[in-house]
């Protein structure tokens, strides 16, 4: 995505809104995030960590 980073970007990430049993979530900076943008170009060893 455009103008992405591989930090926390406030306009383009989205936190997690509900705690609930089960999610799947990526983890940036240690804090959860439903939505994480991604810079572009995509590289084949770009990786995200997630959290279930």
């Amino acid at each position: 995505m455009t103008g992405a980073t591989a930090g926390v970007d406030a306009t383009l990430d989205g936190k997690v809104l509900s705690d609930g049993q089960t999610s799947l979530t990526s983890l940036i900076n240690n804090q959860s995030f439903s939505v994480q943008a991604k810079a572009l170009p995509f590289e084949n060893t770009d990786s995200v960590s997630i959290r279930i």
